[in-house]
């Protein structure tokens, strides 16, 4: 876990509670401390920042870019210390409470709803924040590379360039697999479709959960961990490709071997699987879900959706709506 700054909280109307590319000018070595959980959305944001603004800096580097990062982060929906609760605005127009959080073009700053992201880390965990971060972020690479801001697509490559952060930050032991599991829990909690009551103009849940364990996974698959390839390549799946179901077992992170710290007793009553030469399954288990979703074939897909099927009683499919190519493209 990162062990992350606590910042000192002094929430009032239009105060910039952090200075996004600060962090920056810490010396390298500072930034590879384990980030320590925190427990209010502001703290945990200061906390992962700097190792975030490495990754980034680290990522564009290696494509022969320099990263500029995002202004600065402003928190809205809660009530200061003067009694008034805090708005946000965007372009002009204000933002709605409910929307855990937005990257705004217009100014290049980042604007996190407080209440509902305090809410979300005391269900899913500290590290909700973080995830939710990261993904605005990968917002403000886009608008930097000259990617369209077009839903979903836009969204579910944030998540994905969100996952891809919490891997390389896992692997150099910034995060744990707990932190990364509360991550793909929070991309699949932000979908909508199904009985989430939401809509689906950012994606479905498994669409989204999909889309962050591909970012996560793509550093196994690819064997570098600033290729964006895997990001690049998202999009919303089809009607027959979507579950809904407990995310810790429809995309189980320390199922990855290369991110497990130690072995772990299975008590789901399945067993251990292994593979032949040609990638072929041998024995069915939950532990395997993630090795098929990253080969991401049809077969692959189908086989994990029945291995999740069987390994969580609460998993079952959905189909989403009929296609209506005239709202945000088919979904």
């Amino acid at each position: 876990m990162l062990a992350r700054t606590t910042l000192t909280r002094s929430l009032r109307a239009g105060a910039v509670v952090i200075a996004v590319g600060a962090a920056l000018a810490a010396p390298a070595a500072a930034l590879a401390d384990p980030v320590t959980p925190q427990t209010t959305p502001d703290s945990e944001i200061a906390a992962v920042n700097p190792s975030l603004l490495e990754f980034w800096n680290e990522t564009f580097q290696a494509w022969g870019k320099t990263y500029q990062p995002a202004g600065a982060v402003y928190y809205y929906d809660y009530v200061d210390r003067d009694g008034n609760t805090v708005t946000a605005s965007c372009g002009g127009n204000q933002i709605e409470p409910g929307v855990y959080g937005e990257y705004c073009p217009a100014d290049n700053n980042v604007y996190i709803d407080y209440n509902q992201n305090l809410d979300q880390m005391n269900q899913i965990g500290s590290y909700e924040a973080g995830a939710l971060f990261a993904h605005e972020i990968g917002h403000n690479v886009q608008q930097q590379m000259g990617i369209p801001f077009e839903q979903p697509y836009d969204e579910l490559q944030a998540d994905c360039f969100s996952g891809m952060y919490t891997r390389w930050a896992v692997d150099r032991g910034d995060l744990t697999t707990d932190d990364a599991q509360q991550g793909v829990d929070w991309a699949y909690s932000a979908g909508g479709g199904g009985d989430t009551g939401k809509d689906m103009s950012h994606g479905t849940q498994y669409d989204r959960g999909f889309a962050w364990m591909q970012g996560y996974l793509q550093a196994s698959t690819s064997g570098n961990e600033f290729d964006s390839t895997a990001c690049n390549n998202v999009g919303p799946l089809s009607a027959d490709q979507q579950m809904s179901g407990d995310p810790n077992y429809l995309f189980p992170v320390a199922a990855d071997t290369q991110t497990s710290s130690s072995s772990t007793t299975d008590t789901s009553g399945t067993t251990d699987t292994s593979s032949t030469t040609d990638g072929t399954v041998t024995t069915d288990s939950a532990g395997t879900i993630n090795q098929l979703l990253a080969m991401n074939t049809p077969t692959s897909i189908d086989l994990a959706k029945m291995l999740s099927d069987s390994a969580a009683h609460n998993a079952s499919v959905w189909l989403a709506p009929a296609c209506d190519s005239s709202y945000n493209g088919c979904l």
